[in-house]
């Protein structure tokens, strides 16, 4: 307890009153009695009121309903005291008192201040729920991008394998080709070059869907961050501060019900009790906002400005393999010309005609694939950048 210092300056002018009053020693006994009660009952309200806001929900309908006991208290005492004492507070000359504690009590429910302590804890509980979710997509979304990351490298590798081994075949039939009939090397490359092209259509779908996934990680992050932008306006550390500053304000505003000599001391001191009482609630609060919108919203902002800006997370990745396939391309187109150089020396016949229009189909199929190739790098830097 502790809030007495009104009920004590009740006690001190009652006796005062009874110092130039009529009144037996009876009646002045039972009056000082209902007094002592009040002090006691009214204590254990302004008790139960404080632990009603330590809690974190259902608060104010308790709230409300102690407020209202502490109306009927103090017009049960009026009425009690006026059985002794015509008029009640009013006959002791202290409607002050009686006025001010009432319009205090129903200051204390309209303020709404549990419904307040509430919105501090539903802010914590939402500030740790959406740190929680974008602490999982975030992670989510670099295990998915380290996922793509490796197959995009593996996908890559096998392109440069694959051009590199069909390259060294072809030389190989060159130089045995010298030896043996010449139009053969098409028929030798078909199989080859055809494995080719069909290794580049698929790998050129996969890189494709890849980027799509890397993409769709990148999306559900940038609506993470429009989430927070939002969000810090409505559960912010400034929304918190924002909140306390109310229930301050309202808890101020209980002792503006003194009356007279009735100067509400004790509702000055139960209003800076519940005060601090809040400030400490909101303070953990306060914390988590921070940690949400000071560290996570730097993360994700940092996430896409880096790792998700191309299907690597080092944008200098794609650029090396890219220079790498040229590289490795230039030499196995080389190695096709070569044939077709052989094909076009010899004498002009029925197999060197057939072996010319193999070679010239399979360096078309071969461009096709490749230039099916090029254009799926060149769709992934496009689709990343939107």
């Amino acid at each position: 307890m502790g809030f007495d210092a009104d009920m004590r300056k009740v006690s001190e002018r009652y006796r005062k009153w009874a110092e130039t009053a009529v009144i037996t020693n009876d009646d002045f006994g039972v009056v000082d009695s209902l007094l002592q009660k009040h002090y006691d009952e009214r204590g254990r309200l302004f008790d139960d009121l404080q632990n009603a806001l330590k809690r974190d929900t259902d608060i104010q309908s308790p709230w409300d309903n102690l407020c209202d006991k502490g109306v009927e208290l103090g017009e049960r005492l009026n009425n009690e005291i006026s059985r002794k004492i015509p008029d009640g507070f009013k006959g002791l000359g202290m409607s002050d008192f009686f006025e001010g504690e009432k319009a205090a009590w129903q200051n204390c429910k309209s303020g709404r201040i549990g419904l307040i302590s509430e919105a501090i804890f539903d802010i914590g509980r939402n500030d740790v729920e959406i740190y929680k979710k974008l602490e999982e997509d975030l992670g989510k979304a670099r295990e998915d991008a380290k996922l793509i990351e490796e197959v995009s490298k593996t996908t890559f590798a096998g392109f440069r394998e694959q051009i590199r081994e069909v390259a060294a075949e072809i030389g190989g039939i060159v130089v045995s080709a010298l030896a043996i009939a010449l139009p053969q090397i098409p028929k030798e490359l078909v199989p080859k070059a055809k494995r080719l092209t069909e290794g580049f259509i698929k790998g050129s779908s996969t890189i494709r869907e890849l980027t799509k996934k890397k993409r769709a990680a990148k999306e559900i992050l940038v609506r993470n961050i429009e989430l927070v932008v939002k969000a810090k306006e409505q559960i912010g550390d400034g929304a918190i501060r924002d909140i306390v500053k109310r229930a301050e304000d309202l808890a101020t505003s209980w002792k503006g019900a003194a009356r007279g000599d009735y100067n509400a001391q004790d509702w000055d001191s139960f209003g800076r009790a519940c005060v601090e009482l809040l400030r400490n609630k909101a303070a953990p609060v306060t914390e988590k906002a921070k940690m949400l919108f000071d560290n996570m919203q730097p993360m994700y902002v940092e996430a896409v400005k880096t790792s998700f800006v191309t299907l690597f997370t080092d944008p200098a990745t794609l650029e090396n393999f890219k220079g790498q396939l040229n590289d490795d391309m230039q030499k196995m187109l080389e190695s096709f010309a070569k044939e077709d150089l052989i094909i076009a020396s010899l004498r002009d016949s029925d197999p060197k005609r057939t072996a010319d229009a193999q070679m010239k189909q399979i360096v078309r199929e071969v461009n096709e694939s490749l230039n099916e190739l090029k254009t799926a790098i060149r769709e992934i830097d496009e689709l990343m950048k939107v």
